[in-house]
């Protein structure tokens, strides 16, 4: 017979009193094995002092106070809506500021007149206009491409953390 070591829910079924007579075997098995006969000596103790422990119960105020923290401040809400157009506000000026820092306003304007002009005619030149305004431009193309996985990639973690966090919210609602 292979030496099996009990589980943790069969000596917890022997010290509830819950074996039958099909599992007498446990209590021979307890007389022989030292590894069991520590693991049944460490739950002993834990029954012994989860029975010296004292009533613990919670004020009748508690269940109020954590359903008001789950629903929440509604200005709460208000504030994170007013950050997000504010820092993507920053984000856009950030964003010209290092346009018009690279390229010069010469370039900005001429891009500028170019595109209001097609728009005025209604043709394809500004796809030209863009092109040459882009190759004027010296780009290093691997460090812009670095740059663009790099978004693709926090832009994607923020959809998974921003995904798992509405789960959480629908849980508690």
């Amino acid at each position: 017979m292979a030496l099996r070591h009990l589980q943790d829910k069969e000596i917890q079924d022997y010290l509830d009193g819950n074996i039958s007579r099909e599992n007498h075997w446990i209590s021979i098995h307890l007389e022989n094995c030292e590894f069991c006969k520590d693991q049944l000596k460490i739950y002993q103790k834990l029954y012994v002092g989860l029975k010296k422990d004292i009533d613990f119960s919670l004020p009748t105020t508690f269940s109020n106070a954590v359903i008001a923290k789950i629903q929440g401040n509604p200005g709460h809400a208000f504030k994170v809506r007013l950050l997000t157009v504010l820092f993507s506000l920053l984000g856009l000026i950030i964003g010209l500021g290092a346009t018009y820092y690279f390229t010069g306003t010469e370039r900005l304007l001429a891009l500028w007149k170019s595109i209001s002009e097609t728009q005025k005619h209604l043709n394809l030149e500004w796809v030209a206009t863009i092109s040459d305004f882009l190759s004027g431009l010296n780009l290093n193309l691997g460090l812009l491409g670095f740059a663009v996985l790099i978004v693709l990639a926090i832009s994607t973690i923020d959809h998974f953390i921003m995904r798992s966090k509405n789960k959480l919210a629908s849980i508690f609602r």
